[in-house]
């Protein structure tokens, strides 16, 4: 598994949101970005099932298809 030390250069490492990560392709796809050293944030209806966690990933439970504004405790600073 990547190790923190490792990391790539600040430069090259992106900030990615991600859903549905829960399942196959999504899941092995979050696990490819981490190990790559991307920071990732997900969104997942039930972060119970995920089955990792990572020093660069934050999981913010959420719906997608809510058709309302973002909830404000939603971490601003992971989007950009």
């Amino acid at each position: 598994m990547y190790q923190p030390e490792n990391r790539p250069n600040q430069l090259n490492t992106l900030k990615i949101v991600l859903i549905g990560t829960i399942r196959f392709v999504g899941a092995h796809l979050l696990r490819e970005v981490l190990t790559l050293g991307h920071e990732v944030t997900i969104i997942a209806r039930n972060p119970a099932r995920l089955i990792m966690a990572h020093n660069y990933l934050t999981v913010v439970p959420g719906e997608v298809t809510h058709m309302g504004p973002w909830p404000s405790d939603w971490p601003a600073t992971t989007w950009c």
